[in-house]
């Protein structure tokens, strides 16, 4: 009996080694892995959102061929059309809109694609994004709008192309910020003067 206990603890033992080198090699190829293919295998994204953080459109098209839920969303919330936004990868976001991305899903965080292509600097996505019908006043749970974004960031030229969409200028996070005084507090000079003369309100 005495022989058979032992056999079985080395028995146990071995199992247990066998699973911690396992979880080692599992650790160590996510580790060194390219960065986007590593935050969706930390984040639970399948290959089309592993296309869109990569910016390969091939991959994105291929993805989608095989059957790829255009929609669907990573461990954090991010669908393939916020990452391909936020990346300012405007191929990859006219494919995944003409395949059906609805074009004003959020993240966790409230976060649409134009939002974050507008906190980026991304002018032709944030234009094809509208001409696609996002609705431009949407608001992150931060009550941060588009235009907030692009204020803060001293992009003018998305700025200005946001108010022509129709903007709220003087919409307020939930702070009490507008995008004015968050022009302001960046120090975007050229920005705060554009927004004075477009009518905002101190």
């Amino acid at each position: 009996m005495q022989n058979g206990n032992v056999l079985k603890h080395r028995g146990e033992g071995f199992r247990m080694w066998l699973a911690s080198v396992a979880f080692v090699l599992a650790v160590s190829a996510v580790m060194t892995a390219p960065m986007g293919a590593r935050a969706q295998s930390l984040f639970g994204g399948g290959e089309l959102i592993d296309a869109a953080v990569e910016n390969d459109f091939d991959a994105a098209r291929k993805a989608l061929l095989r059957g790829a839920n255009v929609n669907q969303r990573d461990g954090r919330g991010v669908t393939a059309l916020i990452y391909a936004a936020q990346n300012g990868s405007e191929d990859v976001v006219a494919l995944l809109l003409d395949n059906g991305a609805q074009v004003d899903l959020t993240d966790r965080y409230g976060n649409t694609a134009l939002i974050m292509a507008a906190a980026n600097g991304h002018l032709s996505v944030v234009q094809m994004l509208l001409e696609r019908g996002a609705f431009v006043d949407a608001e992150n749970q931060q009550g941060e709008t588009a235009l907030m974004k692009a204020a803060a960031a001293g992009n003018l030229a998305i700025v200005s192309l946001l108010l022509a969409a129709g903007a709220d200028i003087n919409r307020s996070d939930y702070t009490g910020r507008t995008a004015l005084a968050m022009a302001r507090d960046a120090r975007k000079r050229d920005v705060v003067d554009y927004l004075r003369r477009q009518g905002a309100k101190e």
